[in-house]
């Protein structure tokens, strides 16, 4: 039945009776479907209803706004979860596309932003989390650049880390090892131990590049989650990326996965490179 459905775990770490909970609402399964299905080629509808889906995950007024990226229509759409302190972490995943539907690259990430933004919310949180949608970033990561760019100049906070959706559903997820942080490609991998999901270490590097690169030329610490293989490599930025390709266990799986890192770096510290180097 609909409603509020809280996921507790519990894993180990120092501290007085050597655990913590972890708690996030998972939003069920047919919400995270009919938000994939609202794919829509054209861009202009496609931006609207991410917004709308936004709002309709409690993303609203100061929360949601729009970031104008030189020389592009359509802006970065940034959510903003508020925490105890100013610390915060950046989920990101980019909304525009090449060929197709643009199903799985990349509406299957932006898609499941407001989800995550809803599994968080209803829990006090220590660090502020920013879920950004980023434009253009099939022409050359051009959102993620312009954000990063103003992160570097100070403008925007920087945060502490990075975490980047990329072509989910074509199967199991995977990581980007070579191209993530070490420390948090970890977390994410022990967490998925824990949820007995399958999680590859599938680099990407030698076909294309993703939004978390425009983060790591900063000194930011990021992971980027896909599920890309060479058996579904064919379906990416071909007229083969529709709706169907989506593996819905799959994608679901990967949803729970992100939705439990995110609730863990919140209150389980992970030790990253100092800030800019």
């Amino acid at each position: 039945m609909p409603g509020r459905i809280i996921a507790c775990f519990l894993l180990l770490m120092a501290g007085a009776n050597g655990q913590t909970q972890l708690h996030y609402e998972r939003v069920v399964e047919g919400k995270i479907r009919e938000r994939f299905e609202m794919v829509h080629p054209e861009m202009e509808e496609r931006y609207r209803r991410l917004k709308a889906m936004f709002e309709n995950a409690g993303c609203t007024g100061d929360r949601l706004s729009e970031q104008p990226v030189r020389r592009e229509k359509y802006p970065n759409l940034v959510c903003v979860l508020p925490g105890e302190t100013e610390e915060e972490y950046l989920v990101g995943a980019h909304f525009d596309y090449f060929r197709g539907e643009g199903a799985l690259d990349n509406w299957s990430g932006a898609s499941l932003l407001p989800s995550l933004y809803e599994s968080l919310a209803k829990t006090q949180r220590k660090h502020t989390f920013r879920f950004v949608a980023f434009t253009a970033e099939e022409k050359g990561l051009v959102g993620s650049r312009f954000y990063a760019e103003r992160v570097k100049k100070g403008t925007l906070p920087r945060p502490k880390a990075m975490i980047n959706l990329d072509c989910l559903g074509l199967g199991q997820p995977n990581l980007w090892f070579s191209g993530g942080d070490l420390a948090l490609n970890n977390r994410i991998h022990s967490l998925a131990v824990k949820l007995q999901i399958k999680l590859s270490l599938v680099d990407i590097g030698r076909v294309g590049t993703t939004d978390s690169e425009s983060f790591r030329k900063i000194g930011v610490p990021a992971a980027t989650v896909h599920s890309v293989t060479q058996e579904t490599l064919n379906i990416i930025n071909s007229d083969n990326d529709t709706r169907e390709k989506l593996k819905f266990g799959d994608y679901y799986d990967t949803y729970r996965l992100l939705a439990l890192t995110l609730a863990s770096l919140d209150v389980l510290p992970v030790t990253f490179p100092a800030a800019g180097k």
